[in-house]
């Protein structure tokens, strides 16, 4: 299991996991309010409008176990990244975080609204195939629509390979 820390900039209230060559996912296909489905791949909903938020990824080989409830918000979703038709340089390579060895397809990365990946974060999907991805969420309704220039907001991404199946929210905050 790989863990990563960092930090992530949300603006409109969002920042996403995309597997769409480093762009931000295009429309909303499935709506939960903590993990849209997106063509492209997942829109993460912040409670700031904008500003910093605390992430901790995991990218993991076996599934997680057992919710852990300290969290206020937690929704798993399933991604299939899909093979990108588009050839990228070495340059765009370089500003999107891909080694010479990594392709564009199947890479879930952390991006903000412009596209760019979020480092220090690593690819979310170690297999390349279908994966689950576990949102869980504290403190959006801490500092809702405001702008947060020191983090307070948490987010804590898993994934782990694992064939498609449906969303499961386990559970949601009423209050946004």
């Amino acid at each position: 299991m790989t863990v990563t820390r960092g930090v992530v900039y949300a603006d409109y209230h969002q920042f996403a996991v995309s597997y769409a060559g480093g762009n931000f996912p295009g429309p909303v296909v499935s709506e939960n309010g903590l993990a849209d489905l997106a063509e492209g791949g997942v829109i993460i909903k912040t409670g700031i409008s904008a500003g910093l938020v605390h992430v901790l990824v995991e990218v993991r080989t076996d599934p997680l176990g057992a919710v852990d409830d300290s969290w206020d918000e937690i929704v798993e979703v399933s991604l299939d990244p899909t093979p990108s038709s588009r050839q990228y340089n070495p340059q765009e390579k370089a500003l999107l975080g891909l080694t010479n060895a990594e392709t564009v397809a199947g890479n879930l990365r952390i991006v903000t609204m412009m596209g760019w990946p979020s480092t220090p974060f690593p690819r979310l999907n170690a297999t390349g195939g279908p994966c689950r991805l576990r949102v869980h969420a504290r403190g959006r309704a801490d500092n809702y629509d405001g702008v947060d220039e020191e983090p307070r907001e948490e987010y804590l991404l898993a994934t782990w390979p694992a064939p498609m199946s449906e969303v499961v929210i386990h559970k949601l905050a009423t209050d946004l």
